[in-house]
């Protein structure tokens, strides 16, 4: 676990405690019931309730590569379930 990189208090979006830290961590990510885990997500996580927040514009495209694994991901099991693409 890092400090928070900005030194500001960070509130989570789903529970509201104000326990965010500032890791890297592997993610799980569950689609109709298909999990598959993302590794070694920076973001701010939730000490309470395990909330992942990813930062708009983090340093090294870590938003970006989430959405498209997840994306990727989501197409898979879309296609081996035979469901139209999105």
């Amino acid at each position: 676990m890092r400090r928070n990189p900005d030194g500001k208090i960070r509130i989570c979006g789903t529970c509201g405690a104000k326990a965010l830290v500032f890791d890297t961590r592997d993610m799980p990510h569950t689609y109709l019931d298909e999990t598959h885990i993302i590794k070694q997500v920076t973001a701010y996580y939730c000490s309470t309730c395990g909330e992942a927040q990813l930062a708009a514009g983090q340093s090294g495209g870590e938003c970006d590569r989430v959405f498209n694994e997840a994306g990727a991901f989501i197409a898979k099991v879309r296609e081996q379930k035979g469901l139209p693409k999105l």
